[in-house]
């Protein structure tokens, strides 16, 4: 080295004669591992967030389905015992009731009993048993109207039971929210 150049001005790497004393490359290593695990804390924490919020979404839209499934399936029974009720000929009744026990009864039956199974699954447990309490009373209406067609069906026996299964399904999709 020349005897008037500075030491500093001779080392490329030097950092003009400062001495950082505690920052030497071990701890300058272990501080950028330490960044390192917090940065890969944070994210997985994110994505942990995320995951959680995803499912959360997806199991809400799952008992949207459900409860709207088992509507359609209690509005179509419903449908199908108010027009038996309804229709005070009895030819035309049992002409009705012909075709609903060969071509819908079945598949509204098997719609409610799903539907009831389904609410149990999801914890849907006043509508479950709303909704079979509902059930009943439109088979015990089928069953009177089967065994006479003749007779005039009175509703109003059923009308608090259909109240009370729709009141129930209100209060499931408010809860939802």
């Amino acid at each position: 080295m020349d005897k008037y150049m500075p030491p500093a001005a001779a080392d490329p790497c030097s950092v003009g004669g400062v001495d950082l004393g505690w920052l030497t490359q071990p701890v300058a290593t272990v501080l950028a591992a330490c960044i390192a695990l917090v940065a890969a804390g944070v994210a997985y924490t994110g994505v942990l967030k995320t995951t959680r919020t995803t499912k959360q979404e997806n199991r809400r839209t799952e008992r949207v389905a459900v409860l709207s499934e088992g509507l359609a399936a209690v509005d179509n029974f419903s449908r199908a015992i108010y027009q038996i009720a309804r229709t005070s000929d009895p030819g035309v009744r049992a002409a009705i009731m012909a075709v609903m026990a060969t071509e819908r009864l079945d598949e509204i039956n098997d719609a409610i009993s799903l539907a009831i199974g389904k609410f149990g699954l999801f914890g849907f447990t006043d509508v479950r048993k709303k909704t079979n309490v509902l059930a009943a009373m439109y088979r015990v209406v089928w069953d009177a109207a089967v065994a006479d067609p003749t007779v005039p069906i009175d509703m109003s026996i059923v009308d608090p039971h259909y109240k009370a299964a729709t009141e129930a399904f209100r209060k499931a999709f408010a809860e939802l929210k």
